[in-house]
């Protein structure tokens, strides 16, 4: 009886394939499907199972979960332990018991599944997912790097990156999105990411915040409008229009020109680095201090981070005669040649200054890499000389 029963179940259930996964499809299940499950509930007793075969009670607990009953796949998965332990039956269970709620149950299923499975990454991205909804996202980044230590596959990056992310470790993964992006050709995952920081930014309108969204899309009209407002609303009126001034560069003439304006009538207006832009961040390095450019502080090698002019500091006076346009009460100020105004800033404020003096602008001449900081260890693979996605 066993075998007639395991025969039906291998023609009738043919096109279903034995693959255990969250989100099973419910395209191939049929009426005489649901029929010959009914029958063999009936049937079935819990020493004298009808079938043999321990993968056909993994495919009924499949065909369950895909009809949205996670119930019930638990059911036939025990069932096929019971035949057999196997890595389908337990991924099978841990799958229905994720679908229930019971992250710490699935995972505990997944952990066992290791034993048997020859797909280790496949079991390791579940038990990735069950620990990410327990809110474990250390152990789920572990789940992550076990899982690509067996298999280099894009969507697992993609899933570290997120994951970095969360635990506030922005800046890391900007380089796991920068290399997903050069393997995709897409930067939907990045900026899909920052647009879930975004609601968060939202909800607590806090500079801080909307800046990490900023470090994932620059170009998010509301964080820098968040942002800036975020800083208004602090009392921190310089920080809120050099944030307008910065954003400028990102969007179409007068997109935040309005909010900017409004900004303006209120404090004298700023005299902007150009090499900055008034952001007061290093250049090279966003301000993260990774570079040699600014020693680590982070703040623009031109004006120290102040955003202004670093010589007449945004007075547009020149700093050698305090705007006198004379020295020694007689001759004129070689520096301003008696204009009185900064000679390294236009006459606006900005200061004018180049690098054009023959040193790298990446390494200042050091001779020393940009990327490693003169380590010689690659920041983009952290000294290990691997890169996600790609072998040595």
């Amino acid at each position: 009886m066993a075998r007639e029963y395991d025969k039906k179940v291998s023609e009738l259930f043919h096109d279903i394939p034995l693959q255990v996964e969250l989100e099973p499809s419910s395209e191939f299940v049929t009426e005489e499907m649901k029929d010959l499950m009914e029958e063999v509930k009936r049937f079935d007793a819990p020493y004298s199972l009808k079938l043999n075969d321990h993968r056909n009670y993994v495919l009924f607990s499949i065909v369950a979960l895909a009809r949205g009953d996670p119930y019930e796949a638990e059911e036939w998965a025990k069932k096929s332990l019971k035949v057999e332990k196997s890595c389908e039956g337990l991924m099978a269970r841990g799958n229905a018991l994720f679908k229930q709620g019971d992250h710490k149950g699935a995972l505990g299923s997944y952990d066992e599944a290791l034993e048997y499975c020859g797909d280790k990454a496949k079991v390791h991205r579940h038990r990735y997912l069950a620990l990410k909804r327990r809110g474990m996202n250390k152990r789920a980044l572990d789940a992550l790097e076990d899982a690509f230590r067996e298999k280099r596959d894009h969507e697992l990056m993609g899933e570290y990156a997120d994951t970095l992310v969360d635990v506030g470790e922005i800046d890391k993964a900007k380089k796991y999105y920068g290399r997903l992006e050069e393997i995709t050709g897409t930067d939907s995952r990045r900026k899909e990411k920052a647009r879930e920081l975004l609601k968060k930014a939202k909800s607590q309108s806090l500079p801080d915040e909307f800046h990490n969204v900023l470090k994932l899309d620059r170009g998010c009209k509301d964080a820098w409008i968040g942002k800036a407002e975020g800083h208004w609303s602090l009392g921190q009126n310089e920080e809120a229009i050099t944030c307008l001034k910065s954003a400028r560069k990102y969007f179409e003439k007068g997109a935040v020109d309005e909010l900017l304006r409004e900004y303006l009538g209120t404090i004298p207006t700023l005299k902007e680095c150009p090499v900055c832009n008034g952001t007061g961040q290093c250049v090279n390095c966003e301000g993260s201090g990774g570079c040699e450019k600014c020693k680590g502080s982070g703040d623009c090698v031109k004006c120290g981070g102040t955003g202004e002019c670093r010589r007449c500091k945004g007075n547009l006076e020149c700093p050698d005669c305090q705007g006198q346009g004379k020295t020694n009460w007689i001759f004129k100020c070689k520096s301003c040649g008696g204009t009185g105004r900064c000679p390294e800033c236009d006459e606006l404020g900005i200061c004018s200054e180049c690098d054009h003096l023959g040193d790298c602008t990446l390494c200042g001449g050091t001779g020393n890499c940009g990327d490693c900081n003169g380590s010689g260890s690659c920041s983009r693979c952290e000294g290990k000389g691997e890169i996600m996605g790609y072998g040595r």
